[in-house]
């Protein structure tokens, strides 16, 4: 969803600090939304348009395959008081999927699974430089972003094992 809630211009700006730093890594923004057009505007007026890859919905199931592929996943949320409790669903994909992530936004669930899973990393101030600076330091460090990898999916195990004894408790 690209919308007002997931404040996608903040890593797109992020995106001009990278292409300087390292033009190989590109961002990956799937689906569209209100703010689709807007994004897009930025995207050409920052002359990102090699950088920033806009692609149509993709079934869910076909998601893996990308996931697969990217080194890092992006959960992005608005620095809005309204998201403190947020936790998007993508994120459990990503995990699951062993794909490291990087969250912004006013949310402190995603800060706290990010430090629960010791799979993510939590920028919690508004400054897309921050972002790119977090984003540099794990695509230069393959066995921090190998070690996310595998907590990632321990996280996910846990997780369902606990759920499992909870069920089988209620049940």
């Amino acid at each position: 969803n690209l919308g007002k809630p997931q404040a996608l211009d903040i890593a797109i700006k992020s995106m001009s600090f990278l292409k300087k730093r390292e033009p190989k890594i590109k961002l990956i923004l799937i689906g569209g939304g209100e703010s689709e057009e807007e994004l897009r505007l930025l995207v050409k007026k920052l002359n990102l348009k090699d950088t920033v890859i806009f692609c149509k919905p993709i079934e869910r199931n076909k998601l893996t395959k990308i996931y697969s592929s990217s080194f890092l996943g992006l959960v992005p949320l608005s620095f809005n008081k309204s998201l403190l409790y947020a936790l998007p669903t993508k994120v459990y994909e990503y995990l699951i999927c062993g794909l490291p992530f990087i969250s912004y936004g006013a949310s402190i669930e995603l800060k706290k699974l990010a430090y629960a899973s010791r799979a993510g990393v939590h920028i919690d101030v508004c400054d897309p430089k921050k972002i790119a600076e977090a984003i540099i330091k794990l695509y230069y460090d393959p066995d921090k972003l190998a070690e996310m990898s595998y907590t990632a999916v321990k996280y996910m195990k846990q997780i369902g094992e606990s759920t499992q004894k909870i069920f089988q408790q209620i049940l």
